[in-house]
């Protein structure tokens, strides 16, 4: 039977020895510290995946400092997007993959259904609603304005409100500028 620190060990074994302390969103980590870190000649199969996992590494490592980032695979280069490029990346991200799934939605409505069991008939018809409506929820809100902030012109508390509160969470009428007297209970 193994305990955690065994576990830990093995772990931390598979990390790649990236300094993480010294990088901040707009850093780059360049092609000869990860060449260095993985051991693979750069642009070969293992070179990539190294850096796959490099990315989530320093994501990990990052965030564990309280810095959470967002990091992309650039060439041969890991960059740490600054909040900017992190927003216009996502962006990019989330509509690429959007567009994929606008394509096999469309590839899944060309499946006969007639040559499935009823089991994955059933199977297919549920995943082909549940990405349908996903998409048309998608595509209806993206649709709608955004909404503009304004700035409030009505007060946001009573006058005297604050006062009132106070006491036996009785409101009266001249502390809330009106005629009669208001009982409210907490």
């Amino acid at each position: 039977m193994s305990n955690g620190d065994d576990e830990d060990d093995l772990y931390r074994a598979r990390e790649y020895p990236i300094e993480t302390d010294g990088l901040d969103k707009g850093s780059v980590i360049d092609a000869d510290t990860i060449k260095q870190s993985c051991g693979h000649r750069r642009g070969s199969d293992g070179y990539r995946l190294a850096m796959l996992r490099i990315q989530e590494y320093v994501e990990r490592r990052l965030a564990e400092r309280g810095l959470v980032v967002v990091t992309r695979i650039e060439k041969y280069t890991i960059p740490i997007c600054t909040d900017t490029e992190a927003s216009d990346y996502t962006q990019r991200e989330i509509a690429r993959g959007l567009r994929k799934m606008r394509r096999h939605h469309r590839k899944m409505g060309t499946v006969d259904r007639a040559n499935l069991t009823d089991k994955k008939r059933m199977e297919h018809d549920i995943a082909h609603t549940i990405i349908g409506r996903s998409l048309s929820a998608y595509l209806r809100e993206s649709r709608k304005p955004a909404a503009i902030p304004c700035a409030r012109s009505t007060p946001v508390f009573l006058p005297g409100a604050d006062d009132a509160d106070a006491g036996d969470g009785e409101i009266k009428a001249d502390d809330a500028g009106a005629g009669d007297e208001i009982k409210a209970k907490k």
